[in-house]
């Protein structure tokens, strides 16, 4: 009888590990889960795009459209500004 009281409480204990497991994966996809009309992942491709367009938009307009042409103009303007600065009695 105590055999069959241990081998119950071997598979009462499973059983709880996997309502523990599944307990971890739903809150998991909570987490991954968007907050726009559909409330899903597709909300997180969304928010993504939003970040390739708001890169894209900061790009510079030189040889390579990157952010170092942005760093060039920054280097130019600071240029400009002491040159400004100099000619001022």
């Amino acid at each position: 009888m105590d055999e069959l009281v241990s081998i119950l409480e071997e598979i009462r204990n499973g059983i709880e590990n996997m309502s523990n497991g599944i307990y971890s994966v739903n809150e998991s996809i909570n987490e991954l889960k968007g907050d726009g009309l559909y409330n899903s992942v597709s909300d997180l491709n969304d928010k993504l795009d939003k970040v390739r367009d708001t890169l894209e938009d900061i790009k510079g307009s030189g040889v390579y459209s990157s952010v170092s042409d942005v760093c060039d103009k920054l280097e130019e303007v600071v240029s400009t500004l002491q040159f400004i600065q100099l000619d001022m009695p």
